[in-house]
């Protein structure tokens, strides 16, 4: 979407309706730069005003020229001035970061601070985000600046791909027209759902093995026995899932494996991408 954005661009949101993307964007600035005043209020004597800071915003290193320029546009009708604002590259927003930070990390054994590399030490800034995932190789510069030495490369298969993956699942479950129905007319509960999902997404490893346990709305499964008149118990337990997934009250089970294969196409490429950036 990010290679052809412009002021008239709409996109659809989970309920299929459209909406102006600008406005979209803007609204989300505008509500993070308010949230930012109220906690600087809270903390702070003297007051300060929106003018007052200097805005510093974020964008994926693989987004085009067009792209960035309809986030500053974005960040504008929010209501910054171009005067106060920076767009800056993700992965160079988080390697001044690091760089300011004690932050330490294990290589070949040892511990070294990022903080203290020296000049002319090149490292890869992999970004993961939730829909793009950014790779880039820096050169220390300096103690404050860096500089890039591969051109960023990447795609849209970051968090993007594992929530895909877990809604394919419950597609597979029970059906695209009792999903779609339940997301229809269960819209709290579908929201629920996937609110659970991401607390216990962020939460796996690679060494978890005990099963991972979810909210299972109930309401999922009336929609799922209305339309099918078949009970969604018996309909698991007749199914590929059935030594994967577990039902207890509202509760489900997923096995350790089955939920870590949500994130196998991610990984996939974003190993392969980063594979490709160390070989050139």
């Amino acid at each position: 979407m990010f290679q052809k954005l412009d002021r008239e661009l709409t996109i659809k949101d989970e309920m299929g309706k459209s909406l102006i993307a600008l406005n979209v964007c803007a609204m989300a600035i505008k509500y993070l730069i308010e949230d930012m005043m109220r906690n600087v209020t809270d903390r702070v004597t003297s007051c300060i005003e929106i003018k007052d800071v200097h805005w510093v915003l974020t964008v994926p290193a693989i987004w085009t020229d067009a792209a960035k320029q309809f986030m500053r546009e974005a960040a504008v009708e929010a209501g910054l001035s171009t005067g106060n604002l920076t767009i800056a590259l993700e992965p160079e927003a988080a390697s001044i970061f690091c760089r300011h930070l004690s932050v330490d990390t294990a290589v070949c054994g040892g511990d070294i601070s990022i903080a203290k590399m020296l000049a002319g030490t090149k490292y890869m800034v992999l970004g993961a985000g939730g829909g793009t995932i950014d790779i880039t190789v820096h050169e220390v510069v300096s103690e404050n600046s860096v500089k890039e030495i591969q051109a960023a490369s990447g795609g849209g298969w970051g968090g993007i791909l594992v929530d895909e993956a877990f809604e394919n699942l419950l597609i597979d479950l029970v059906g695209k027209k009792a999903y779609d129905t339940f997301k229809r007319t269960e819209t709290e509960d579908w929201l629920d759902l996937w609110r659970d999902f991401e607390v216990k997404k962020r939460a796996i490893s690679p060494e978890k093995s005990a099963r991972v346990n979810m909210k299972f709305p109930l309401s999922f499964g009336n929609t799922f026995e209305n339309i099918t008149k078949t009970n969604l118990l018996d309909a698991i337990e007749c199914s590929k899932y059935s030594e994967d997934i577990q039902f207890c009250g509202d509760k489900i089970k997923f096995s350790a494996s089955l939920f870590k294969n949500f994130f196998e196409l991610s990984v996939q490429k974003n190993s392969r991408s980063c594979e490709v950036v160390v070989k050139r």
